[in-house]
């Protein structure tokens, strides 16, 4: 299993979220809701710390999709800038224009929680193929 695979796999909701496409196949979900559909200018693609399914608020690597393709960030708790002490203002459409997809795998199956803008969340979940992407291609909802 390799998260980077997953992570391009996951990288083409960008593009169904740019180019306004309703049902993101991707995700096999209708996304034609989402507050970012038609606005997003990145997604952010993040790998929980987590060696079983669960959705945790601690990240292991970070990836930024957009109009040039998957780009690897790194662990923003090690690669990224010290910035205690500064203010630090998010703007209101942040996420909107930046939504989210993190994920978490057990090397069997992945679960990803989609932030496709705020109080849109969707939780999906799908074992992984022989090829370490998700084996349908339409993931299903846990819960």
């Amino acid at each position: 299993m390799d998260p980077t695979r997953i992570a391009e796999f996951l990288g083409s909701v960008y593009r169904d979220l740019s180019n306004s496409i309703q049902f993101s196949a991707v995700v096999a979900h209708d996304i034609s809701t989402a507050p970012s559909f038609g606005r997003a200018e990145t997604l952010i693609i993040r790998q929980c710390d987590s060696d079983d399914l669960t959705l945790v608020g601690l990240i292991r690597d970070s990836w930024v999709a957009d109009s040039h393709g998957v780009h690897p960030v790194g662990n923003p708790f090690i690669d990224w800038p010290d910035l205690r002490g500064q203010r630090i203002q998010i703007p209101n459409n942040y996420t909107i224009r930046n939504p989210h997809i993190k994920f978490a795998t057990d090397g069997v199956n992945v679960r990803l929680g989609l932030r496709l803008g705020p109080n849109w969340y969707v939780v999906k979940e799908e074992p992984l193929g022989s090829d370490g992407l998700p084996f349908s291609r339409e993931l299903t909802v846990p819960y």
